[in-house]
C-alpha cells in the first residue's frame, strides 16, 4: 500500500504530486471513512491552487454522502478551531503553510480540529489505494454551503482570549505574507489602538512580497521596512498564520525560541498551567524560563503533532510551541495560532514596556547549525554508531535524550544530532552561551558523524 500522509496531512508540488484527481479521490476516501453521513468544515489558503483542490476535495467528500460548509479563505487555527466550536465531525484545511507558492496540501482533521490519528491515517490511505470509496446515490450526495461569517467566531474568540487593552502609541509593522492572516491580524491590531504599518497585506497565492516561510533570510526587506518605519517591533506569518516570527524595533531578527519563552513566562504568571510542551530542538532559554517561573518543560519529538499530542496528555498544560513561532495556546485550542501570538506580544510591550526589554529578560544562547549528507538507508546505523559513541565519551556531558535523535546536555548548551525526514541529511546542530563553545561542539560532532557516514559506506 502506498503513502499518502506525510508529517501532518498531505502535500506536493500542485500537478506533479497534488493534482485534483488527487484531492477529489482524498475527500471521496475521508467520506467513505466518516461514515458518508457528516457534516464537515473546509477552508484554505490564498495559493493559487486552493480554489481548485478545494473544489475536487469537496466533490469527493459530497459524493460520499457529507455535507460540506466551506468558509473560505481561512487561517489554519481558524477553520481548526471551528471544526470543534461549532460541532463538525470533520475538517479540511487546503494550505501548503510556509511552503513556496508552487506548493499546496490538504489537512484532514478530525472533530476536535486536530490531525488524525495515525490509524485512522492509515485506514484513509487503504480506502484511496484500493480505491474502496463508497459512492452514495443522486438522492443522498452531501450539500455544499459558503459560510464565511463562522470567521467572525474565530475572531471574537481570539479576542476575548486576549484581552482587552489599549495599543494606543505603538507602531507595530505587521508582514501577513500576502497569505491567510493578511485580513484579520491588520485589522484586529488596528481595531485595538495600535498603528499597523502593513506589509504583504493583500491576499495574493503567488507571494510576490517574499516566500511564505517567514525565515531571516526571507525576512531582509521587512526587517530594513522595521527600521525605516521608526516602528516599536514588527512581526511576520507565514502562509497560513499559524506562526509568527518577531522582529525588533532595530530591524534584528527573533528566533521563535525567544516569542516562545516570552510567551511561556506570561502563561505560567497567568495560571494558565505549569507544563511547557515542547520539542528537543527547541532553545535552553524556555527551560530557564519555565523554571524561573515554577513550571517545567515536557520534551517531545519534533513536529506539530506531536507537541499536540503531548498536551493532550499533559496533566497541567499551560503552553505548547516550536522554535520555528508556532506556538499552541491549550485553553484555546490545541492548533498552532499566530494570530492570538500577534496580539499577546503587543498587549505585553504596550502592558510592561519595549519588546526589547521584555526580551532582554530571556537568556541568551548562540545556536550552530550543520549537517551531514547520509542516505535515508543509512540513517538507523548511523544513529546506532552515533548513541555508542556517546556512551562511551560523555566527557562534560550532564544528560543523554533519545527521544528524538541523541541530545547531549551541557551546562550551558546542547548539541542535537538527528536524521531529517525530508533530505538524506544527519542534522548536527546546538546551542551554547557563546558561539565560539556551540560551533565547537557541533563542529566536533559534525566531524563524528561524517566519519561514521564514510566508514559505513566503505
Amino acid at each position: 500500500m502506498g503513502r499518502l500522509f506525510g508529517t501532518f496531512g498531505v502535500r506536493g508540488v500542485v500537478g506533479e504530486d497534488l493534482t485534483e484527481d488527487l484531492a477529489r479521490r482524498l475527500g471521496l476516501a475521508f467520506g467513505t471513512y466518516l461514515g458518508g453521513d457528516a457534516e464537515v468544515l473546509i477552508g484554505g489558503d490564498t495559493r493559487t491552487s486552493t480554489d481548485t483542490l478545494k473544489d475536487a476535495l469537496a466533490a469527493g467528500l459530497t459524493a460520499a454522502g457529507c455535507d460540506v460548509t466551506d468558509v473560505g479563505v481561512a487561517p489554519t487555527p481558524a477553520v481548526q478551531y471551528l471544526v470543534e466550536a461549532e460541532g463538525f465531525d470533520a475538517g479540511a484545511v487546503v494550505t501548503a503553510s510556509h511552503n513556496p507558492p508552487e506548493f499546496n496540501g490538504i489537512k484532514l482533521l478530525g472533530p476536535d480540529g486536530c490531525g488524525l490519528s495515525k490509524e485512522a491515517e492509515r485506514e484513509i490511505e487503504r480506502i484511496y489505494f484500493e480505491e474502496d470509496g463508497e459512492r452514495v446515490g443522486w438522492r443522498s450526495v452531501g450539500e455544499r454551503t459558503r459560510a464565511p461569517e463562522l470567521l467572525n467566531g474565530f475572531v471574537d474568540a481570539v479576542l476575548d482570549y486576549v484581552g482587552d487593552f489599549d495599543g494606543e502609541g505603538l507602531r507595530v509593522v505587521v508582514d501577513a505574507a500576502n497569505g491567510a492572516g493578511a485580513t484579520i491580524t491588520p485589522r484586529l491590531l488596528s481595531e485595538l489602538g495600535v498603528e499597523v504599518v502593513s506589509v504583504n497585506a493583500h491576499p495574493d497565492g503567488r507571494f510576490p512580497g517574499r516566500e511564505p516561510e517567514p525565515s531571516e533570510e526571507n525576512l531582509r526587506e521587512t526587517m530594513s521596512m522595521v527600521r525605516a518605519s521608526d516602528a516599536d517591533f514588527g512581526m511576520a506569518h507565514d502562509g497560513d498564520a499559524d506562526r509568527l516570527i518577531l522582529i525588533t524595533g532595530d530591524g534584528q531578527f527573533v528566533p521563535g525560541d525567544y516569542s516562545l519563552a516570552l510567551l511561556s513566562a506570561w502563561a505560567l504568571e497567568e495560571g494558565k498551567g505549569r507544563q511547557i510542551v515542547t520539542p528537543v530542538s527547541s532553545s535552553m532559554c524556555v527551560q530557564e524560563v519555565a523554571e524561573e517561573h515554577g513550571g517545567e518543560v515536557i520534551w517531545t519529538k519534533v513536529g506539530e503533532p506531536v507537541v499536540v499530542e503531548e498536551l493532550k496528555r499533559a496533566d497541567d498544560p499551560a503552553l505548547g510551541g516550536e522554535e520555528n513561532g508556532g506556538i499552541i495556546y491549550p485553553d484555546f485550542h490545541l492548533s498552532r495560532n499566530g494570530i492570538i501570538t500577534a496580539l499577546l506580544i503587543c498587549r505585553l510591550v504596550a502592558e510592561e514596556g519595549s519588546l526589547s526589554d521584555l526580551l532582554a529578560r530571556i537568556p541568551r544562547y548562540h545556536l550552530h547549525k550543520t549537517g551531514v549528507e547520509c542516505p535515508d538507508d543509512l540513517k538507523p546505523r548511523v544513529m546506532e554508531e552515533v548513541e555508542s559513541l556517546v556512551e562511551e565519551e560523555r566527557e562534560d556531558v550532564e544528560d543523554v535524550i533519545t527521544i528524538d535523535g541523541v541530545k547531549l546536555v551541557y551546562e550551558d548548551g546542547w548539541v542535537l544530532i538527528r536524521p531529517s525526514g525530508t533530505e538524506p541529511l544527519i542534522r548536527v546542530f546546538g546551542e551554547a552561551r557563546d558561539e565560539d563553545t556551540a560551533v565547537r561542539r557541533v563542529e566536533k560532532w559534525r566531524r563524528r558523524v561524517r566519519e561514521i557516514v564514510r566508514n559505513l559506506q566503505g
